[in-house]
């Protein structure tokens, strides 16, 4: 049995351990601090990535920019050669004079050809070759500031291409045509007329010798591609390098400039560098700061702890304030002081308000259980029985069980609805007793019968409007409605009588809420113990207004904060 309780505490002291590191402040200063690093280094990073995104789309836009002006040069330089081809006149003469038999004359012919087509590639440089064909015999005009072993291998593909060309085709209508020879990429122009092939090819990378790392940074490689992929390019490592595209006003090529990634991102590695330096350095001052919030709150809560299980424990001394405590935990000791001294207060409060309800409950039973009207009620009984008027006995009877079920087997609160049903039951005890015709009214809005009041609360009322009555045949109302406020809504319930009402003094003392002397004024003892108990019940928030009818009798008033559907106390 001892072994087992001895586990049983070590198990309940490892559980509240448990609980103190959860719930220790230390364990909560680090986790808010990494709640607060591991976001910002989050947002670091994504900021950086969004950074170098927008960085790298600018410098896109930057270096398109800059190629922008060679592929218009380009273009320019390409509808300048189109042109030339098709206005230029074809030497159908000296093609002829090829043809002769005179070997002097094809010679002078051939010189003559050359001569005047070089001419024009020395008016286009550009132009890498012009061709012609005629009667299957090709021939090309080279251009001397070219490769001559590349120019023979675009001739081969040249040549083999118009041997591909039908009668009926029209080649210079689709415009310019790529092709590569031995890995070097050509546009290819060609038109024909009259029997006779002819055009020009130019090498793309003649367009490309001006640019140079002077006007682009980082610069690699640079080179042109087709829409097609005619032009064949090693794409290997290309992950490696930033990859700018301009592309040309028909999209049939574009210039691809591939930079080096380390070169163009150098000044923002650099400046995230200096980024990161900072962020880390403010993370240390964080840390710092954490460590030194530790060390100057740990202490004194530990402090204030121990003062609160000293209070705990039922020690309501004023606790010694530590030298050199910070201003706001000397705020929280002198609060703590204040609480300790407003404790000792409330529990005297308290005991005094159990005294009070006390005397409410002890009110309550008094107004309940009335033994002289118990006793009448017996006596009216009796007579009855000795008239043998034996159906008056059982009305009575009935009545009277009624009445003692509500009164004794209720909770404190009911509803208007059943305190209504008990005020008709108890009206017709009193016209049994009395042998008179009084009338009653009930005038109460349909909402209101759900709402919820302390039991016998309209019945004392009605009680004190018949007992202090002369008239005979006294009519007693009781009104009932709801009242919305801008924030809150009340229930108003009304009783009143056609009697003599009040008197000065009784009513001047009851609307001062103080309790009238039970010897002259035995009304005044229940309707100051209703003025009590709504009191005590609500807190200070019901009230109860006392006034005579201009027309005579007596007017109570009750306010009780509306309350359907409120706990019900036992």
């Amino acid at each position: 049995m001892v072994t087992e309780q001895c586990k049983t505490g070590q198990k309940k002291k490892t559980q509240r351990r448990k609980s103190y590191m959860r719930h220790s402040l230390n364990i909560k200063l680090l986790i808010w601090a990494l709640a607060f690093i591991v976001p910002i280094i989050g947002l670091f990073w994504i900021g950086v990535s969004l950074a170098m995104n927008s960085f790298g789309q600018q410098l896109i836009l930057t270096n398109r920019q800059i190629l922008k002006p060679y592929l218009s040069e380009m273009e320019v330089t390409l509808e300048t050669i189109h042109s030339y081809v098709a206005n230029r006149e074809i030497p159908f003469s000296l093609l002829k004079e090829l043809e002769s038999d005179s070997e002097l004359v094809r010679m002078n012919a051939l010189q003559e050809l050359n001569q005047d087509y070089t001419a024009d590639i020395f008016a286009y440089p550009k132009m890498d070759a012009v061709f012609l064909k005629k009667d299957g015999i090709f021939r090309f005009i080279r251009n001397v500031n070219s490769d001559y072993s590349q120019q023979c291998d675009a001739a081969e593909y040249v040549e083999k291409y118009t041997e591909a060309i039908k009668e009926e085709d029209n080649p210079f209508q689709d415009g310019y045509q790529m092709f590569e020879a031995d890995g070097v990429p050509y546009f290819l122009l060609t038109i024909k007329n009259e029997g006779v092939i002819w055009g020009c090819w130019i090498c793309a990378d003649n367009f490309l010798e001006e640019i140079d790392n002077k006007d682009i940074d980082g610069l690699e490689k640079i080179f042109l591609k087709d829409e097609k992929g005619i032009w064949k390019h090693e794409t290997e490592n290309e992950e490696e390098f930033f990859i700018v595209e301009q592309a040309s006003t028909d999209g049939s090529f574009q210039i691809v400039a591939w930079l080096d990634r380390e070169t163009v991102f150098r000044p923002f590695q650099e400046l995230n560098g200096i980024m990161v330096v900072l962020i880390g350095f403010s993370v240390l001052l964080l840390i710092a700061y954490l460590v030194y919030l530790s060390v100057h709150l740990r202490k004194p809560i530990r402090n204030l702890a121990v003062q609160m299980n000293r209070i705990k424990k039922g020690d309501f001394s004023e606790c010694v304030i530590p030298q050199n405590t910070d201003g706001e935990i000397l705020e929280v000791y002198e609060a703590m002081n204040s609480m300790t001294s407003e404790i000792s207060q409330l529990k005297i409060d308290i005991y005094e308000e159990k005294l009070r309800k006390q005397e409410a409950n002890m009110q309550l039973l008094q107004m309940q259980i009335k033994p002289h009207f118990f006793l009448n009620a017996l006596t009216t009984i009796l007579g009855f029985a000795q008239a043998k008027d034996y159906e008056m006995v059982q009305k009575m009877t009935l009545c009277l069980s009624n009445h003692f079920r509500y009164i004794l087997y209720r909770d404190n609160f009911i509803s208007v609805e059943e305190e209504l049903e008990h005020i008709k039951n108890y009206l017709e005890i009193q016209k049994i007793k009395r042998q008179t015709d009084f009338r009653y009214e009930i005038d109460v809005e349909e909402e209101v019968y759900e709402e919820e009041i302390p039991i016998l609360t309209l019945q004392t009322l009605a009680e004190n409007a018949l007992k202090h009555s002369s008239n005979q045949k006294v009519t007693v109302k009781i009104r009932g409605k709801i009242e919305k406020g801008e924030k809150s809504e009340e229930l108003i319930l009304c009783v009143e009588d056609d009697g003599k009402g009040f008197e000065a003094e009784q009513l001047k003392e009851l609307n001062r809420g103080k309790k009238i002397s039970q010897e002259k004024k035995e009304g005044g003892i229940g309707l100051y113990n209703i003025s009590q108990r709504l009191d005590i019940l609500y807190h200070g928030k019901a009230r109860m207004y006392f006034s005579n009818k201009k027309e005579g009798g007596a007017c109570v008033e009750m306010r009780i904060p509306k309350a359907k559907g409120m706990t019900k106390q036992k």
